[in-house]
């Protein structure tokens, strides 16, 4: 309900006085006043609606040009993960049918398994 009357008390601000059609913003422009209040209630909502914030957009942000480390560093730690993943996967299965089944697959096979 309060952010309903924000939302309404913005408008208000930025479509200005309705009786003279001056903005109360002291803009120049009258693109505002002719715009319809959907429109600019629309506006508004997107503007206030939280956006989520990313790692990386966050590194921009704070470090300029120099946000790729960032980027780089996520892209490492996601590799290492999938490598870890495709390293243990297949020695745990090859010990499993090992024990469970008396089989003796080799990893290749389970690794091969895994990429297709």
């Amino acid at each position: 309900h309060k952010r309903a009357e924000r939302l309404e008390e913005i408008q208000a601000l930025l479509l200005g006085d309705q009786k003279t059609g001056k903005p109360y913003y002291g803009s120049t422009s009258s693109s505002s006043s002719t715009r319809a209040p959907l429109e600019i209630h629309a506006d508004l909502e997107d503007q206030l609606t939280p956006k989520l914030l990313t790692y990386p957009e966050l590194a921009r942000r704070a470090l300029g040009g120099w946000s790729f480390f960032v980027t780089l560093g996520i892209a490492s730690m996601q590799f290492g993960v999938c490598l870890t993943y495709l390293i243990f996967v297949p020695q745990n299965l090859h010990e499993s049918t090992r024990v469970l089944f008396g089989l003796d697959v080799d990893q290749r096979w389970f690794l091969i398994g895994m990429l297709l």
